[in-house]
C-alpha cells in the first residue's frame, strides 16, 4: 500500500523537477550563457583577468586590424583604454559601467545599419557577451607605465606558440 502511494507521487516529483530545470535554463540564456550578472564589487584583479581572457583577445583578432596603432579607421584606435574612451570621428567608443549606450556595443551587436563591426564577419554571441560585461563592469584595462598596456598581436601570451 505505501508503495503505491510513492509510486503515484513519481509523475508529481517528475513534474517538478523539470519545472525546475526549465527556469533555471531559461535565467542561464536570458542572462547571455551566465548566471552570474554584472558584479559591481568584483576585485580589479577578477575584472584584469576577465579583460585579458575574455576581450584582450577578440579586440587583438578581430579589431587592431582596422583599429590599431599602423590604421585607423574612422580616426579610431582600439588598443589602448585611453583611445577607446577618447574614440573616433563619432565620439568616444565606450561609456564605461554603460554598455547600452556605448558605440562599440551597438557596432559589435550590428543593429545600426550604418555601424556594424568587424564589417566582414559578425563576433559569435560569446564575444559580444564578453565585451558587454567588459563595459559595464567599468572597461577596466591593466594598468602599465604612462597609462594601459597597449594591444600588440604578436607579443599577447595567447598568440606565443606553446613549447
Amino acid at each position: 500500500m505505501m508503495l503505491l502511494r510513492e509510486l503515484r507521487l513519481i509523475p508529481w516529483i517528475l513534474l517538478c523537477s523539470i519545472s525546475l530545470h526549465c527556469c533555471l535554463a531559461r535565467k542561464i540564456f536570458a542572462e547571455g550563457g551566465s548566471t552570474r550578472s554584472p558584479d559591481k564589487s568584483q576585485s580589479t584583479e577578477e575584472k584584469e583577468a576577465w579583460f585579458e581572457t575574455q576581450v584582450r583577445p577578440v579586440l587583438i583578432a578581430k579589431c587592431l586590424k582596422c583599429h590599431g596603432p599602423d590604421k585607423q579607421s574612422g580616426s579610431l584606435r582600439l588598443d589602448t583604454r585611453e583611445a577607446i574612451l577618447e574614440g573616433g570621428d563619432q565620439g568616444p567608443a565606450v561609456i564605461p559601467d554603460n554598455s547600452g549606450e556605448s558605440l562599440l556595443i551597438r557596432a559589435i551587436r550590428r543593429t545600426d545599419d550604418s555601424l556594424k563591426m568587424p564589417p566582414d564577419e559578425p563576433l559569435t554571441p560569446e564575444e559580444i557577451q564578453g565585451i558587454e560585461r567588459w563595459v559595464s563592469e567599468g572597461t577596466v584595462w591593466p594598468a602599465g607605465p604612462g597609462g594601459s598596456h597597449p594591444l600588440v598581436a604578436g607579443k599577447h601570451w595567447a598568440f606565443v606558440p606553446v613549447e
